[in-house]
């Protein structure tokens, strides 16, 4: 990510490739740089919450409550009740905790999102 505000075509595959073979600690700064909206080196809950909003209208995932998991992820990450994390927080309490990483999988899946790419690509194919 270039800081640009968009994900151009080698940004997205540098990142699906990421997630789908990097090293866990590489997977974690990327899902925290998502998660910083703001840049400042910290994710508070209003940055988790809204991508987690945002992952489940993209998903359509009426299952997950992203107030929840941001609860969820605050409680066992934040021991300094903080508030905020740092990367280095973020990293070491997610991998402290099995069931958040777990979470995090699952949330970042980004099988449905291509599913739609894929959807969308043939359903223009068909109209030309």
């Amino acid at each position: 990510m270039d800081g640009d505000g968009y994900i151009d075509f080698v940004e997205y595959i540098a990142a699906i490739s990421l997630l789908l073979k990097g090293e866990i600690n590489q997977k974690l700064k990327w899902y925290f740089k998502l998660f910083d909206q703001d840049g400042n080196g910290k994710i508070d809950r209003d940055e988790l919450e809204t991508i987690f909003t945002a992952i489940q209208d993209i998903t359509r995932n009426r299952d997950i409550d992203p107030e929840e998991i941001v609860t969820l992820i605050f409680e066992k990450i934040d021991v300094k009740g903080e508030g905020e994390m740092t990367l280095e927080e973020f990293i070491e309490g997610a991998k402290g905790h099995p069931d958040i990483m777990d979470m995090l999988k699952n949330l970042m899946d980004l099988t449905p999102v291509l599913v739609i790419i894929v959807n969308g690509r043939n359903a223009g194919a068909e109209r030309t």
